[in-house]
């Protein structure tokens, strides 16, 4: 694994920063053969649309990228971004039982398990 330079220690972010980091991803997958990245924040609208290029080129390059979906409990496709952009997969949590958590954003459809 490959630590992001993108947050601070006490994990404090600005989009600039986390396209730098995507820049830096581009730039070195090939050299470091990396296949994922993790995108555990939240970026809004407006960072969405400034990473978008970045996402967009990893998902060209079949970089898997998985964002967190958010952590607001919403059920009506209120998604964080880039999760609810075109170039990642969105992903939830799960509780204790193996169902979807309830503070996990979401569609409407209820019930889901983890494969396996």
């Amino acid at each position: 694994m490959i630590p992001s330079r993108s947050s601070t220690a006490n994990l404090q972010y600005t989009v600039a920063n986390v396209e730098k980091a995507l820049q830096w991803v581009i730039k070195n997958h090939t050299r470091y053969n990396i296949v994922a990245v993790n995108m555990s924040l939240h970026v809004g609208d407006a960072g969405n649309t400034q990473i978008n290029d970045e996402m967009k080129t990893l998902y060209d390059a079949g970089v898997f990228v998985g964002a967190a979906s958010g952590n607001w409990g919403a059920i009506n496709n209120d998604f964080a971004m880039p999760a609810g952009g075109a170039y990642a997969m969105s992903v939830g949590a799960l509780d204790k039982t193996g169902l979807l958590a309830g503070i996990t954003c979401r569609g409407s459809a209820t019930g889901y398990r983890l494969a396996g």
